[in-house]
């Protein structure tokens, strides 16, 4: 921020200076007049961000020097310095434009204050300055785009640009990234489009969402819209979800569009290609869903014992009880990831390494933003699949060193044995096997040995009712009952005490 002082006192002027450097760069004393003439000429030359002023000074006053000033474009904002008996002064600075007045004597804080009162005046100058050189469709974009305060100011410069008039807000969802060559498709079609009607457009990165605005509403605007996204879906080929619903001219349009945006998830409920309109949303009557939890179980037992042929029919049945009846999305998307979680802590029981490469992925995450229901169910085969072939990966064992490797872990597996000592056995070095191990199986070296005692401490957990969780962790080849009790959790998400309890309630 540069500052320029006009005061005619030396002391107070001194001190000032002074007071504007103690506070930092941030607040640069571009130079300073000892009168209103010599201040009119310096501001001219510097130009600064906040003129400091006394009211009576030789020559011309500070009001004379404001007056002044503000006649010529001068864009500076400005601060009256003032004693008590010059309060009539001030206020009348504060009618020519000031934006503070300051009592003499002049305190730290105070200067600080009004300062920073003032460099947020500037912020807000330079964004409505921005702002008006953008196009619409720059204009939405950072409206879509931008969290802070400033979508305040992006929704009024376009109710500026067109007035109090409504318009139909339309948002295009999709479950993936937009490439840039069909979102570059999309702007030449709506430029097309701008021929029959006024729109606007913009893109959410973060989202996946295009924006348009149909300037007015009505029959005409959703006419276009369907002609619009049928062009869409035959020129991209994109698979994606269009919503739309009208704005009021006092609407908030930020608002309005994260509210159509919310509007694309009842397509979990629906499934259908048809444009979701915010009318025929409302009225929709919604069955009340109760969770099919015996598909959850049927499902789980099976990832947790192998049987993963059937497990496709398993998800498929459950797809197809979501399609039955219409329920809310809210519902549908907690049921999803109900069964997800579920589906998770099975594969974790039967395999920690599969469990591990599927966690990284944060699919609980992923479902709370999708719109199609054949996506999620999609993403739960996968899951399976990938568990289905680290277990094929694991019986067939192609590679004769991996073979190899695989026998000896199932002869020495109740102790600690090491990736060092198995390439000691094959002769070949510790880094080559780990790499051939993974590349082979899917899965590492130490969390393949670490679930077979896993898997043998839960056998023995079945099978001997009273056994202790140390007399396990021995036979397993762990000497600390502690660690062994952390790995045991990592791996089947229990306690061994948990575990124990959950076979012999």
């Amino acid at each position: 921020m540069r500052i320029v002082i006009v005061e005619d006192e030396k002391k107070t002027l001194h001190g000032i200076v002074s007071l504007c450097r103690e506070m930092g760069e941030d607040y640069d004393v571009a130079g300073w007049a000892r009168n209103g003439e010599e201040g009119c000429r310096l501001v001219q030359e510097m130009s600064p961000d906040v003129v400091l002023t006394d009211v009576r000074m030789p020559l011309k006053s500070g009001l004379e020097m404001i007056q002044q000033l503000v006649e010529e474009g001068c864009k500076a904002k400005f601060i009256i310095l003032s004693g008590f008996a010059e309060f009539e002064f001030a206020q009348e600075a504060m009618k020519l434009g000031s934006v503070d007045y300051l009592l003499k004597p002049i305190t730290r804080d105070a200067l600080r204050k009004s300062l920073e009162h003032v460099k947020e005046m500037l912020k807000e100058d330079t964004s409505r300055n921005n702002l008006t050189r953008l196009t619409e469709e720059e204009l939405l974009n950072r409206l879509m785009n931008t969290e802070d305060a400033f979508g305040e100011e992006f929704f009024r410069e376009l109710r500026q640009r067109k007035g109090n008039t409504s318009c139909m807000v339309a948002v295009i969802r999709c479950d993936t990234r937009i490439r840039s060559s069909d979102l570059e498709g999309i702007r030449q079609l709506i430029c097309k489009a701008k021929e029959e009607g006024d729109l606007s457009f913009g893109f959410s990165r973060a989202r996946r969402e295009i924006c348009i605005l149909f300037w007015p509403s009505g029959e005409e605007a959703f006419s276009c819209l369907c002609r619009l996204t049928e062009e869409i879906r035959e020129e991209t080929r994109m698979r994606f979800v269009c919503a739309c619903s009208s704005m009021g001219e006092l609407e908030n349009l930020p608002g309005a569009i994260r509210r159509t945006s919310e509007l694309c998830n009842w397509n979990l409920s629906l499934e259908c290609p048809e444009i979701l309109q915010e009318n025929v949303v409302k009225e929709l009557s919604c069955e009340k869903l109760i969770y099919p939890i015996y598909i959850e179980r049927r499902l789980s037992e099976k990832i947790y014992s192998g049987r993963t042929e059937d497990i496709s029919m398993e998800i498929q049945e459950f797809t197809r009880y979501l399609r039955e009846k219409t329920y809310d999305y809210r519902d549908i998307r907690e049921a999803v990831l109900c069964l997800t979680v579920s589906v998770l802590y099975a594969i974790r029981q039967a395999n920690y390494g599969v469990y591990d490469e599927i966690n990284h992925l944060n699919v609980l995450d992923w479902i709370k933003d999708k719109v199609f229901l054949s996506s999620i169910t999609q993403m739960l085969l996968n899951m399976v699949g990938e568990l289905e072939r680290c277990q094929q990966k694991l019986q067939q064992g192609s590679h004769p060193l991996v073979k190899k490797a695989l026998k000896l872990i199932e002869t020495d597996y109740k102790r600690d044995i090491t990736v060092d000592e198995v390439a000691g056995m094959l002769k070949i070095t510790p880094e080559y096997l780990s790499t051939l191990f993974t590349k082979e199986l899917g899965i590492k070296f130490t969390v393949y040995c670490t679930q077979k005692r896993v898997n043998y401490a839960k056998e023995l957990f079945h099978t001997r009712k009273n056994i202790r969780a140390y007399e396990v962790a021995k036979e397993c080849g762990y000497g600390d009952v502690k660690y062994f009790c952390k790995v045991f959790k990592k791996y089947t998400g229990k306690s061994p005490s948990e575990y124990q309890h959950s076979f012999h309630v």
